[in-house]
């Protein structure tokens, strides 16, 4: 819900969540079976759904500079 509330209003979702590389994998692709042992080893984090959604995050400290807070 958070992602989608983020696009439809546009907002940027602050995270310290690093993006994971595992959302929308092929799972008839070979090559993640042979070097992954499957499509997916890892959950998707919110910035991968977010890319998929078109979503931008930024971390707790972008936004202070952002913002020219002193935290």
């Amino acid at each position: 819900m958070l992602i989608a509330i983020a696009s439809q209003y546009n907002y940027q979702i602050v995270t310290f969540e690093r993006e994971s590389g595992q959302f929308g994998y092929d799972v008839n692709n070979e090559w993640n079976w042979k070097h992954n042992g499957g499509p997916i080893r890892h959950e998707p984090k919110i910035p991968d759904i977010a890319k998929h959604f078109g979503v931008s995050c930024i971390t707790l400290f972008d936004l202070e500079e952002k913002l020219k807070l002193c935290i």
